[in-house]
């Protein structure tokens, strides 16, 4: 027998009431390390303009299926926000609940898709981040983007 579970995806658009100058990995982290650390695994981005504010951010999160160590992201949903809010650049973020900020296959592989899809509408992949609460992965700072 096989079953079929429904999935609903939520996002929350926060808006950002100040400018935030995107200038280190250690500011995203700073600026989603309390939204993303928790039991289950959620994923985030960034949209930037030219000058690297932040232009919107989101964060994405399967909560009746979230687990501990995945989440779905759907590149088509990512690429559309982008455009809509005429991003420049992208920086995608999301957590690791077991507290290892070490890339996965399915991380290394999400980063390439969306790499690749963001390039073909002129939008640069700037950082693709692993948070946990004391420590993150930059894969910018890994020279893997």
């Amino acid at each position: 027998c096989m079953y079929i579970y429904k999935t609903k995806i939520f996002y929350t658009r926060f808006k950002v009431k100040e400018i935030i100058k995107v200038d280190s990995p250690q500011t995203v982290a700073g600026v989603f390390r309390k939204e993303l650390i928790g039991p289950i695994e959620k994923f985030a981005c960034l949209f930037l303009n030219v000058r690297n504010n932040i232009i919107e951010k989101y964060i994405f999160s399967i909560l009746e299926t979230g687990t501990t160590d995945q989440c779905a992201v759907y590149v088509k949903n990512i690429i559309k926000i982008a455009l809509l809010v005429h991003a420049d650049r992208i920086i995608l973020s999301h957590n690791h609940p077991s507290g290892f900020p070490s890339p996965s296959l399915s991380d290394d592989q999400v980063t390439k898709t969306l790499k690749d899809a963001a390039k073909l509408m002129n939008i640069d992949l700037v950082d693709h981040l692993i948070v946990t609460e004391d420590s993150f992965y930059s894969y910018n700072d890994n020279n893997r983007i």
